[in-house]
Order: C-alpha cells, then structure tokens, then sequence
C-alpha cells in the first residue's frame, strides 16, 4: 500500500503537499506519466496520494510549461526519484509472490532471501522488475504485504516447497473496462474467494464468500448496523409518526401490539426481523408476531426516545391495580413475568433457610463465651500463681483484650405487630371479612458491642439507684443548650444572605464516641411472619418461647441475653407476660435474657402528638402566630389534630414552624430586618469571608447561643439555678456512694486493674482513659453552680400571652427535633437525655401519657441497675439502623420493622 504521509515521487514526509487527484486545473496524473511512466490512475482508490510542494510541484510545474526543456527537466526528476530511500521487502517478498509467479527466478531469490543465515540483499533496481502493470514506485508497501502473516521459521525454507504452493494456489484475476481505459487487478489472497464465487455467480457462494473474509466483514456489519439506525430513526421521526408516539386518548383505546408488529414490519423490516430471529424458536418459527416482541422492541425505542411511549403507558395502565394477580397474569402472557403460582414457589424458594444468620450467630456468640471464659480463667490463675512473671501476664491479658475485640457483637430483634384486614366483595354468612393480627421480626446485628465491659451481672440494686440518674441535670442542660445553638445555625446559615460564607463552618453531624460505628451500614436479616396474635395471652406467650430460643449461651450454660426492640404497647404486653412467668422453674420458663427496648420512632410520635394537644388547636384560628393559623395561611390541609394518622404531614408542617419562629426571634435578637441585612445588634466582622474555619465556627455559634439564650434559657435562668443546685449536690452524694476498696479508696474501673485512688478526681479519670479501650465514665460531669442565685426582676410586666405562646413552642420544637436528629446520628448517650425530658412531658400530660412515662422510667432502670455494663452500653447505642452506610442516615428499629410490614402488606 502507498504511504499517505510521502510524497508519491521522493517519498519525503512533508505536510506541505499537494493532492494528485483533487479539484485543480492541472492533471498531475499525466504529467506523472509523462514523466515516470507510471498510471497513477491504477491508484484512484487511495484518494490520500499527494507530491510535496517544496519540491516536486515545482518540478512538476516546470516540466509542464517548460516544453523546450522536457528532456532536461525529466532527468532531474526521473534522478530524484530513482535516488530516494528503498523499501524494505526482503521479508515480505514471499507473501507478494501469489502476484507473481510467472517469474521463477525471481521467486527462488525470495526464498533464499527468507533464510535466517543468508545476509544477501536484493538490489533495489532488481526490485523494479517484480512489478506488474499498474507500476507502483518503490518504497511503497501493497495491502497484502502489511497483512498477509510472515513465514518466520527456525530453519531454512526449501524453495521447492514455496514454489510448489504457489504453483498449486490459484490466481484470481479482475479486469474492469472503463470507457477510457482497461484495469487489471490481482486479487491478493484474503480477496481470492471472493473473486471466485464472483466468477460462478451464487448469491449464497458470494455472501458466504464475503461474511468468511474478516475485512470485508466488519465493513458489512458496520454498514448493517448503520441501515438498522436509520431505520429506528425513521421510526422515532416526527414526520410519519409511529403508534408509539400517539398517546391521546383514541389512540390508547386503539392499540394493538399487532398492529404494532406489522407497522414494525413495514417501515423497519431489518429491526423487526432482528428482534424476530432473536425470539423465535423452532416451535414458532412460522409466527409472524409476538407480544414479547412488541414489548422489548417498544423498551429499546423508548430508550432511543422517551416519546416513543405509547407501550409504556398502556402497560402503567394495566399495572395499575390493586389485583396483584391479575397484574401478573396479564404480564406473564408478555412473557414479562413469570405466573403468579410459580413466583409463589420462588418466594418459598428464596425462604428456605431465612434464620440462617441469626443461627450461625448464635452459635458463633456461644463459641466466643466459651473461648472468652477460658482466656479469662487463664488469666485469673495467671494473676494468682506466686512468682509469675508480670510480662506473661501482661501478654494473657493483652490475649485478652485482642480476644474482646474480635468476638460477635451481638444482636436486636425489632419486632412489631402486622394487622391485615382482608374484605370480602360477595359477603355470605361464612364467607366474612377477616381481621389478622401476626407478628413480624427481623435480625439487625449490633455496631456497638461493648465486649470490654463486665457482661455478668447487673450494675447495682435498683434501690441503689440514686434519682439524679432519672432527672435533667444542668450538666443536661448545658448539653442540651449546645445541641440547640447547632441546629440553630444551620438555620441561619442556610436562611440569611449574610451569614452564607459560615455555612462550610457549620457542623452538619454532631460527632458522638460511636460515630463512625453509626455511619457503618448495618447487617440486618428478615426473620419471617409468627402466625400469633400479641393481644392473647397465651399467643403472646409463644411468640416470647420462640424469640427466647434465639438467644445463645455462656461458657456457664446460661443464656446471654440480648436485645427486643418494640413499640410501646408491644414491650409493655410482653413485660407483662415475663411477669407472669417469673415463678418458673428454669431459666427457659421464666423465659429470661430478653431485654425489652422502646423504639424510638413510636417514642418520637407521642412526643408529636404531645406538642400538638398543647399548641394547636382549631379555636386559634383567627389568633395571628398560632400553629392552626400558620396552617390555615399557607394552606397545609393534610396537617391534623391526630398525629398517630397524618405524622409525617405534621412534622413538615413543625418544622416550618420552627424554622419561621428561629429567623423571627434571630431578627430580634441579631437586629437584622431582612434575609439581606446585616447584624446590628452583635458585632459583625467585614472580613467575614477571611476567617479560619474555626473562627467562623466560634462567631455562628456566638450568634446562634444569643438567639437560645434569649427565647429559650435566659426567662427560665432562675429556676435552672435553683434545679442545677439540688441536682449537683446530690449529684456529689451519689458519687460518694460508688463502691469503695476495703481500705476505702475509689477502684480503677478497667477490668483487670488494681490500681486504686484516694478521690474520686482527675487522676483517676486519666489514669482510666489511659487503658486501651479507655472506661467511659457512667457518671455525668459535675458543673459547678454560681455560688448567688441572679437577683430577681424587680419589675412586673403584663404577660404577653403570645409572646410565651411561641417561647413555649420554640423550645418544645427544640426538644422534638434534637430528638430526631439524634436519631439519625445514631446518638444514643443524647437519645437518653432527650427520653428524660420526654418522661417528664408525659407525667404532665396525666393519665393520657402515663404508660409512657412509666416506660421511659422503665428504660432508665435497666441502664443504670438492672443490666450489666455490657448490656446497658447495647441497650443505649444499638437503637437504630442505616441502611446506607453513610452519616446521618440512621433511622428507629421500629421504623425499619414498619417499613418491613408495608412489604408484607403489599402482597396482599
């Protein structure tokens, strides 16, 4: 093949050149012949063919017009062109060989010049003469030469092998007669098959000739598929629109997927019969159409364009139905789903083996405490035995420790009632409507073990439990302050123009010690329907044997009690049935080990509903600043006075209360009078813009502490006094009580420390984070009160109703939603200090909240006395799931279980 990148005479590699053919008054083609006697026209199918201007042009141009020189100007030009650079062929003169066997000679020195131990060359004028017309100007590779493979051998290649090959090889010939002159071409070899079935004339023969050639191949399946897109955008054209653009409503009532078929048929034949042959089998070989067929080729071109529709609204059309059955009947003759008693099969197929991880966990979690139990006992003897050496002991303990870190986490099962009301169209005396009450659980495996805690044992008698531990401390108050600046400024930030620079200072994710094991996506396993009903007794009974089986076992062959997760109404029942069983012989009777935990979601709803009955009534319509009245103004009529049935509804509607009530008391506190103006009230840095991150940090939280403390601490300032004061000091009594040494000294609270201290100050505090994992102090940190209580007001204002109105809600929408973003951050420490103020919500409400509240307190008592170390750092942590593995995604157990019963609820 001729190198497009030389010129076609001298073969230099330029870029400034000149197209032999191409538009130009001048024919370079016969002055080429002319000159070189050489038809450049046996190349017109290398359209690329160019001299360099630099020189051979100008040469060119010379010869033209200098008629009187023509002999002188072709020598020079005739020596330049036999001067230039010689091609390498010595390697592919073998494969050139189909084109010229009639000279034998020529031949045999191929065959000598592809011996590995024979040096010789051939001389570039004895190349000319392998040649045939058309000639070709040396230096220029042919097509099969680059192609054909190379005969590289190890040893000589007789010559008499090659020739009797090339004797034995057909040649295959063209002749192509134009008007103005005759072309002769040699087919090289990969083209010979072609040229013969040409030659014969089949149709078959050529097209199998063609599809066998992997050249020609490729260009006929490009060339296939460019006549396929043309023809799906014919069908995609607005100009002559396909069924499946027509989507009015007479074109709906009209369609067919037959008529489909057959105007695919018409317009796009090689589309059609591609998704026909794809199809078709030797049974329906003779169809011309199928509804499988219209409906994949309908999703293709509604992916080639969103308008093509028609399919895909006609099928939404038939989905579109509370009949599952009917649904997937219909879908199943479209070959788009299998038939409902087969998906039924798969469905138990897919449940065989459901409980097989809450299996291998209990079986791991049993191994691990037996292992543990042993490691411990070495230890225990180690620490005994007279004369041992401390390092070995060091490194059991250390065994110890790395043994804690890898054992089962353990384990929550959420469970929840599912009620199912199934009604009966055609009602007869004993076909009635049913009613089914069953129970629906699900495994979620701990992020939070706390394997490094004692887990035998409860932390102490629950007569030891001093109150401050169930009460809001003002150590819980100033936690609870620093929360609500927080959320205060992401309001801010994201509300006024001014304060937007701060927004990349905001903290988005209130940071926790479990916060990255609160962004880990959680390993959680479906567990199945329990067909009993938790109202009865006796079904409520077997549900708790069942779930009491779960649980795994200690080195001592008790159980290792785990977590329930439920609703309200739920825990309460089945703490009401453990009860009733604690007489019981065993363990297994008294059905043991099951720590019961409130869920959240449930917790935060009552929590809705109790701020509701307080703040929004139908009576305040006509007072401006009202809950009722903000609803009525901006038209939310899905909010409603009972939250169990509209609370989503109701907390979007709370939480653009809050925010409109959080701007309004900014404005008054910052001095600012609109989303664009600037502070006035507190100093406002002009290089903004400027600060460090933590500087911004440090001047939001400034401004959102002066918006808290205005509207929600300062009016209670005193009473906060009076509250902080008792709390601390009995804060301070209970601290002496904690379990002393025989020799009266405050014990290092590590397991396996005996390192002992005088106070109970901060050295024992760091000594204990030294450990590896550091103790977390049970106890919250003392704040120190002022020592004078701030002088009372002297004046005594008219109350402004409407003013306490909004203070009050302010500060009960910080509570709801400082509880729901601990939540979601998977804060169980801060979950806890919310459930303290929750309780004393619901002790106010009275008999309507009373459960409630003797839940919360129910809950405190297992933290703080009845559980073990252990047990209580899972029973505060392991509260919610995230199924996204990512910050702030974490969402109630109980709300994952309601998610599950939705599922279950829509086969049904």
């Amino acid at each position: 093949m001729v190198e497009r990148h030389r010129c076609f005479t001298c073969s230099l590699d330029t870029s400034k050149k000149v197209y032999i053919f191409g538009k130009s008054s001048i024919d370079f083609g016969d002055i080429i012949r002319s000159c070189l006697g050489v038809d450049v026209h046996s190349y017109s199918a290398q359209p690329g063919l160019f001299i360099c201007k630099p020189f051979c042009y100008k040469k060119l141009i010379k010869f033209q017009r200098a008629s009187d020189h023509l002999e002188e100007v072709r020598k020079e030009i005739l020596e330049s062109f036999q001067n230039r650079e010689q091609p390498r062929i010595k390697q592919q003169i073998v494969e050139d060989a189909d084109n010229c066997d009639e000279n034998q000679t020529v031949l045999n020195r191929v065959a000598k010049s592809l011996k590995f131990g024979n040096t010789s060359a051939i001389s570039p004028r004895s190349c000319l003469g392998l040649f045939n017309s058309p000639t070709i100007p040396i230096g220029n590779e042919l097509p099969h030469i680059i192609t054909a493979p190379k005969h590289l051998t190890s040893t000589p290649i007789s010559e008499g092998n090659i020739s009797r090959e090339l004797a034995d090889s057909p040649t295959v010939k063209l002749s192509v007669r134009y008007p103005s002159k005759t072309l002769n071409k040699t087919l090289c070899k990969s083209l010979k098959s072609i040229g013969k079935t040409l030659a014969h004339g089949n149709p078959s023969q050529i097209a199998n000739a063609v599809m066998n050639c992997p050249t020609v191949k490729e260009y006929v399946l490009k060339k296939t598929l460019s006549l396929l897109n043309k023809e799906v955008i014919s069908l995609c054209s607005k100009n002559s629109p396909s069924m499946l653009r027509k989507t009015s409503k007479a074109d709906l009532e009209k369609f067919d997927l037959e008529l489909l078929c057959n105007e695919w048929r018409e317009k796009a034949p090689l589309f059609y019969s591609f998704l026909m042959t794809v199809s078709a089998n030797k049974r329906t070989k003779g169809s011309l159409w199928f509804g499988s067929v219209a409906i994949a080729g309908s999703v293709l071109l509604k992916q080639k364009n969103e308008k093509m529709n028609a399919t895909a609204a006609v099928l939404g059309i038939v989905m579109k139905s509370k009949s599952v059955e009917s649904t997937i009947c219909r879908l199943n003759k479209l070959k788009v789903t299998n038939s409902n008693s087969n998906i039924l099969a798969k469905l138990d197929h897919l449940g065989e083996n459901h409980d097989a991880v809450l299996i291998k966990s209990k079986d791991q979690i049993t191994h691990d405490n037996k292992v543990l139990c042993t490691v411990a006992e070495t230890c225990k003897q180690l620490s005994l035995t007279p004369g041992i050496k401390r390092n070995e002991l060091s490194m059991a303990l250390q065994e110890k420790r790395d043994l804690k870190k890898s054992v089962h986490p353990g384990f929550v099962i959420s469970f929840d009632n599912i009620d199912i009301h199934v009604s009966r169209k055609n009602m007869t005396l004993k076909s009635q409507n049913k009613n089914f009450h069953w129970v629906n659980h699900q495994y979620i495996e701990n992020r939070v073990s706390g394997a490094f805690l004692d887990s035998v044992g409860p932390k102490t008698h629950v007569k030891d439990i001093p109150v401050i531990k169930f009460l809001p401390s003002i150590g819980d108050q100033q936690k609870q302050r620093h929360n609500y600046i927080i959320l205060t400024s992401r309001i801010l930030v994201d509300y006024f123009d001014a304060l937007e620079p701060l927004a990349e200072a905001c903290v988005q994710h209130i940071p926790h010690k479990y916060t990255d094991e609160m962004s880990q996506k959680n390993k959680k396993a479906p567990l199945g329907i329990i067909f009993k009903d938790e109202n009865v007794n006796q079904d409520m009974h077997s549900i708790l044997k069942q779930f009491h089986s779960y649980l795994p076992r200690r080195a001592d062959d008790k159980v290792d009690s785990q977590i329930f997760s439920g609703d309200q109404l739920t825990v309460e029942r089945a703490v009401n049935v453990i009860a009733s069983v604690a007489n019981g012989l065993s363990e297994h009777d008294r059905l043991e080990g099951m720590n019961f935990q409130i869920g959240d979601w449930h917790a935060g709803v009552k929590l809705l509903s109790l701020i509701f009955a307080r703040f929004f009534s139908g009576k305040s319509s006509n007072d401006i600043s009202t809950m009722f009245a903000d609803r009525t103004v901006i038209n939310r009529r899905n909010v409603t006075a009972d939250v169990s049935s509209s609370y989503r509804p109701n907390r979007d509607f709370l939480m653009i209360v809050f925010q409109s009530r959080v701007i309004t008391a900014a404005m008054a506190a910052l001095g600012m009078e609109s989303k664009a103006s600037l502070p006035t009230k507190i100093d406002f840095p002009p290089n903004l813009k400027e600060l460090s991150k933590s500087e911004k940090l440090k001047y939001l939280h400034e401004l959102s502490a002066k918006v808290v403390d205005t509207f929600v601490f300062k009016s209670n300032s005193s009473i906060n006094y009076v509250i902080g004061s008792v709390l601390t000091q009995e804060e301070r009594d209970a601290l002496q009580q904690q379990q002393l040494t025989p020799d009266g000294r405050f014990p290092c609270r590590f397991s396996g420390c005996d390192k002992s201290f005088k106070y109970n100050g901060m050295s024992r505090k760091k000594h204990e984070a030294s450990h590896n994992p550091p103790v977390m102090a049970e106890e919250p940190a003392i704040s120190v009160s002022p020592c004078k209580p701030p002088p009372p007001s002297g004046e005594s204002k008219e109350p402004d109703d409407a003013y306490n109105y909004n203070c009050a809600l302010l500060a009960d929408s910080y509570l709801f939603f400082n509880f729901l973003d601990a939540i979601k951050e998977g804060d169980g420490a801060r979950l806890m200090r919310q459930y303290k103020y929750f309780m004393l919500f619901c002790k106010a409400d009275g008999c309507h909240s009373t459960k409630y509240a003797l839940e919360c307190l129910y809950q405190f008592f297992l933290i703080h006395g009845e559980l073990s170390p252990r047990d209580s750092e899972r029973f505060i942590w392991n509260r919610s799931i995230n199924n996204h593995g990512k910050k702030g995604y974490n969402i109630p157990l109980d709300e994952a279980t309601e998610h599950s019963n939705n599922f279950v609820k829509q086969g049904y």
